[in-house]
């Protein structure tokens, strides 16, 4: 597996320290091994193989996008961001904050899942750098890997940021593309 990588909104935010976090995710996604997955769902296959990473390498778990949100009154899956990790730069007197959400939904829930980014941003505050990862797929590895027509491709997020969400999207985002030539 591939995994190709698409960069919107980069005000020259984007520096070494964060993307040598990026190329070692995009790494450990490439070694996920085939997908023989069985009864299991891809999607379920990516987070399984990716969730123990994420939680040995210091990344936060399910991070609310508000802390005021009422979580015990309705269902909060739209609220929250897949992982999240500060970090400071090595290289620099700056320190990062990494967003990841997976986008393996249907395609209305773009909007959605890039607002949960932006309003992390908004919630990280001035004194970090702010980056948004989602992992998504091409058409046809998503239609090779099992997924319906109705989620939603790397290429429909990339459109959405280019042409629709862009003056409401101020964050560096990275669109990683599951990617099977």
């Amino acid at each position: 597996m591939k995994i190709t990588q698409h960069v919107c909104n980069d005000n020259g935010q984007i520096d070494s320290c964060v993307s040598e976090e990026v190329l070692s995710l995009r790494k450990l996604l490439e070694s996920i091994d085939g997908f023989s997955r069985g009864s299991k769902t891809a999607s379920q296959v990516i987070k399984e193989a990716l969730d123990p990473v994420f939680q040995t390498a210091g990344w936060d778990r399910k991070h609310l996008v508000s802390r005021k949100f009422p979580v015990q009154e309705v269902p909060a899956a739209n609220y929250y961001i897949d992982w999240q990790k500060k970090f400071p730069c090595r290289h620099e007197d700056m320190s990062h904050v990494l967003s990841f959400e997976y986008c393996f939904d249907n395609r209305q829930a773009i909007g959605t899942n890039l607002l949960k980014l932006a309003t992390a941003e908004k919630q990280v505050g001035a004194q970090y750098n702010h980056m948004g990862i989602i992992l998504t797929g091409t058409k046809q590895a998503l239609k090779v890997l099992g997924w319906d027509g109705g989620v939603a491709t790397s290429e429909e997020y990339w459109n959405a940021v280019e042409h629709g969400y862009r003056q409401s999207l101020r964050l560096p985002l990275i669109i990683l593309s599951i990617n099977l030539n």
